[in-house]
């Protein structure tokens, strides 16, 4: 992801553990409490650049607070065993698309990944 010329790069978190330093000698690992959001390009007004900036200050602002902050995807949902069947229920595409398919999406991928803290990429801490 970029913003203004910087690189943020998901896939290299670090997987929810950060080594500290205590006076300099011994180390110990924190591990950091997960939170989501779910990012699928919808047609918004906002340009796909804009959406990429707001996901990554979602990503440090939650970082910031203590956080490990996950980026969820459709391909999140996707690897859920019922998700296609979860989808043929729920979801007539002649009716619900694009930002509102996205939403039930979100939830689906929650389940995959066994629920936890959820926030929307433009909420921050």
């Amino acid at each position: 992801i970029t913003n203004d010329g910087v690189l943020f790069s998901i896939k290299k978190r670090r997987k929810g553990r950060r080594k500290l330093m205590q006076d300099n000698s011994d180390e110990e690992e924190v591990k950091r409490p997960k939170i989501y959001t779910y990012y699928e390009r919808a047609k918004t007004d906002m340009t796909y650049e804009a959406d990429m900036a707001l996901l990554g200050y979602w990503e440090k602002a939650w970082y910031a607070a203590g956080w490990d902050p996950v980026i969820l995807g459709e391909a999140d949902a996707k690897k859920l065993p019922e998700y296609n069947a979860l989808m043929g229920l729920i979801i007539d595409p002649k009716f619900i698309g694009g930002y509102n398919m996205a939403c039930y999406k979100r939830w689906i991928a929650m389940v995959a990944v066994d629920g936890g803290f959820m926030s929307d990429y433009d909420t921050f801490p």
